[in-house]
């Protein structure tokens, strides 16, 4: 009972007196200290031999079975509507891209985001472009294109 007593004398104690310990600050000085340079990848999804205007061409002429020189594009703050001539009726589509994935859709239709919509993504090999379809069963199909 005694050393039940003598506990809680303790515990009190150290909850009401006064705490001697400065509080900590951190300092830009100790932030700067401190931080430690990143050492993951950075990727980079720029094209390099290619224009945004060319790999949106070049996905809509593998969505649509299209010959990429009878498309044309226009950018219209970053979504890209790509327009073609099929039985003397014209389509359009849209283009967005998110790092090496490009999101489509019918230029007043959806995004084809849904899980269920097959994935479009480039990249640049040497002097050539890919464009792979990903389809939800998990096969692929890869359209070589280049300049």
């Amino acid at each position: 009972m005694k050393a039940y007593f003598i506990l809680a004398t303790v515990i009190f104690t150290a909850c009401t007196s006064p705490s001697r310990q400065p509080a900590l600050k951190e300092t830009p000085e100790e932030v700067i200290e401190n931080s430690q340079p990143t050492t993951e990848p950075v990727l980079d999804y720029m094209p390099r031999n290619y224009t945004y205007d060319e790999i949106a061409k070049y996905a809509i002429a593998t969505l649509m079975f299209q010959h990429h020189d009878n498309l044309t594009v226009k950018n219209e703050g970053g979504i890209y509507i790509v327009s073609y001539f099929k039985d003397s009726q014209q389509y359009h589509c849209k283009i967005k891209f998110s790092q090496d994935q490009i999101i489509w859709g019918v230029a007043d239709g959806r995004w084809r985001e849904h899980p269920m919509d097959e994935k479009l993504s480039y990249k640049e090999v040497g002097n050539k472009l890919l464009i792979t379809q990903h389809f939800t069963d998990g096969s692929n199909s890869i359209k070589e294109f280049q300049e």
